[in-house]
């Protein structure tokens, strides 16, 4: 969903650079990605001068009460603004002006806990020994078979962990 409007000056900049990036993913690398136009131009007129600059959709100029629930829901508090949606309509990023024109990144989803923490943690007990994030989440059942974020499909058990993350000075 792409918030902007024709008398921004860094959505004219960053439209036609966001157009380029939506017609090589959409075109020569074949993904699925679509994008809905979400205006805050002054007047329909300026609305229908900048749509025509976009290769993608666009939300009628005229719903004003849709347009103030999808920038209430999404806090979009400035423009341009560009916030990516998955096939369920959960949001991956609101921040997606940011890594947009990455296209070789796309859908820019952003990285795990695991990719972030990396692979090692020492544990607080006598033995201060180095266990990973797989370790700390994965779970036993009650015939003793470990399961893990893996097993997509398994139905939540007793078993299963939440990890919490402290952060000290």
């Amino acid at each position: 969903i792409y918030f902007s409007a024709h008398w921004c000056p860094p959505c004219r900049q960053f439209t036609p650079a966001f157009a380029r990036a939506y017609e090589k993913l959409t075109g020569e690398m074949g993904k699925n990605f679509e994008v809905i136009f979400v205006s805050s131009d002054r007047d329909e007129r300026a609305f229908d001068e900048y749509r025509d600059e976009m290769p993608w959709l666009a939300m009628p100029f005229r719903d004003r009460e849709l347009k103030a629930k999808l920038s209430k829901t999404f806090k979009v508090t400035g423009i341009p603004s560009l916030v990516v949606l998955d096939e369920t309509g959960s949001v991956i990023t609101t921040d997606g002006r940011r890594v947009a024109l990455d296209v070789e990144k796309f859908p820019w989803t952003p990285p795990g806990v695991d990719e972030v923490l990396g692979d090692a943690f020492v544990r607080n007990d006598a033995t201060k020994s180095a266990v990973t994030l797989r370790d700390i989440i994965s779970t036993r059942d009650g015939e003793g078979n470990t399961h893990n974020d893996e097993d997509k499909d398994r139905p939540a058990t007793k078993g299963d962990k939440y990890v919490g993350i402290y952060f000290s000075a």
